[in-house]
């Protein structure tokens, strides 16, 4: 589940997720963190993507499609920003790795 900001679009198409070998944790999952974590996500749209460990953004890019390696523990989250002026359309729920 996300938070979306419905006047920015609706969220049809939009996925986060964690994948590790045959392992796939989606938001509010939690898993054991250990090497070979990515963080993945798709949006039906071009959109700003900010990816955030423990409140703190990490990773960010203007794309339809997020694949970013998990390189420690923590709680992992994402804001999608879109528009003129831009603004927040979709606050991910946390994955949690720990």
């Amino acid at each position: 589940a996300a938070v979306v900001n419905a006047a920015r679009g609706r969220e049809l198409g939009f996925r986060f997720w964690a994948e590790r070998a045959s392992r796939r944790a989606g938001m509010g999952s939690e898993e054991t963190f250990g090497s070979g974590w990515r963080l993945k996500g798709l949006a039906p749209v071009s959109v700003h993507w900010r990816l955030l460990r423990d409140g703190e953004v990490v990773w960010q890019d203007h794309t339809t499609m997020m694949d970013v390696e998990a390189d420690r523990a923590g709680v992992w989250r994402v804001e999608l920003w879109r528009g003129r002026p831009e603004g927040v359309w979709i606050y991910s729920n946390p994955i949690y790795l720990r």
